[in-house]
């Protein structure tokens, strides 16, 4: 008569009773949920051993005599409600911290800055909490936060809903370290780190490269095209009018021209002359199927080469490393290999001085 439903017997008519396989799921799934959350409260370990070191060491300090033996025990309870208390006033100022990190913009500099820290900003609060002196360092602050908690009307119910929500909120920064080994995750923070501090040093290196420039300090090379100090180049007239810079300049002098195939080379070796007429030879023999003639040229010209090696065969020429003979190539390291051709505008001004 009162249009009430039956929930009980609507349930044993249409079958819908609770599955016992599925209560027993749900029941470890919510247990494992709920010791899932309870590890992350060990974020808080930091401020618990702070308030024991404190207390601990002030307790140390105090005399001990004899006739106050007695007194001990109510000192240890003394020395826990002081841990208790520095504990509290130290979680406090985290949740108040908390607070007024929430009421921050969603991309302010503070959370680009813990972006690549361990547990983001949870970490960097946790420590501050654990490294403030005293109570009065708390207050102070974590009083922005009290005054969002007191305008918005959260003073009191914010301490309670941040106690259960902070394990939620680390376990979310931090979800990828589960099934991960310590080592692991220092190396992966090792690693950003190392990126965070090479891009910072680029960044440092472009401004003062950019207002080193503005000042008139710095110039930049004619051919690799690089701002330099201006003491790190130069120009040298008889070679070029351009400004280079000493890498580049070292790298135009790392060539030598081969006294053969006059080729510009940066690689190869001195060789006497003796040994560099043996390799000329093949060219000088090149026309074996000659006539006569051309043939009784070729030796004379090979005899009177070979009278003016023996004459100088105290000198030597400088070879490249193509036309070096293969007991030499070994020893091809007056100069070193460079990646770079030798750049033309320097060749060319120094063919033209050289020709001059």
């Amino acid at each position: 008569g009162t249009g009430k439903v039956d929930r009980r017997r609507l349930g044993q008519m249409v079958g819908l009773l609770s599955d016992p396989s599925r209560r027993e799921r749900e029941d470890t799934l919510t247990s494992v949920e709920l010791s899932s959350i309870q590890s992350w409260y060990k974020t808080l370990l930091p401020l618990v051993f702070m308030s024991v070191y404190h207390n601990v060491r002030e307790f140390a300090r105090l005399p001990l005599i004899e006739e106050d033996l007695a007194e001990i025990p109510l000192r240890c309870i003394l020395l826990l409600w002081n841990v208790f208390l520095e504990f509290s006033w130290r979680v406090l100022s985290l949740f108040y911290l908390i607070l007024l990190l929430w009421h921050l913009p969603q991309t302010n500099f503070f959370s680009r800055w813990c972006a690549q820290l361990p547990l983001k900003e949870y970490s960097v609060l946790v420590l501050f909490c654990a490294l403030a002196p005293d109570a009065r360092w708390g207050l102070l602050s974590s009083s922005p936060g009290i005054c969002f908690g007191l305008r918005r009307g959260r003073f009191l119910s914010w301490p309670g809903a941040c106690l259960v929500g902070f394990p939620v909120w680390v376990r979310d920064c931090g979800w990828w370290m589960r099934n991960r080994t310590a080592w692991e995750i220092g190396k992966w923070y090792a690693y950003s780190v190392k990126t965070y501090a090479c891009s910072a040093k680029d960044r440092f290196v472009n401004f003062v490269r950019r207002r080193s420039r503005r000042l008139g300090l710095s110039r930049e090379c004619d051919w690799c095209k690089t701002p330099v100090w201006r003491y790190g180049g130069r120009v040298e007239r008889d070679v070029a009018n351009a400004w280079y810079c000493s890498a580049c300049w070292a790298h135009y002098y790392n060539h030598k021209e081969c006294a053969k195939c006059k080729v510009w080379a940066a690689r190869g070796a001195l060789a006497p002359l003796s040994l560099a007429a043996l390799a000329v030879a093949p060219e000088v023999g090149a026309g074996a199927g000659a006539p006569a003639a051309d043939a009784g040229a070729t030796a004379a010209a090979a005899v009177a080469n070979g009278a003016a090696a023996s004459a100088a065969s105290s000198s030597s020429v400088w070879l490249c490393i193509t036309c070096l003979p293969l007991e030499l190539q070994k020893n091809a390291s007056g100069f070193k290999t460079s990646p770079r051709p030798r750049p033309s505008a320097f060749s060319s001004s120094r063919s033209s001085s050289t020709s001059s």
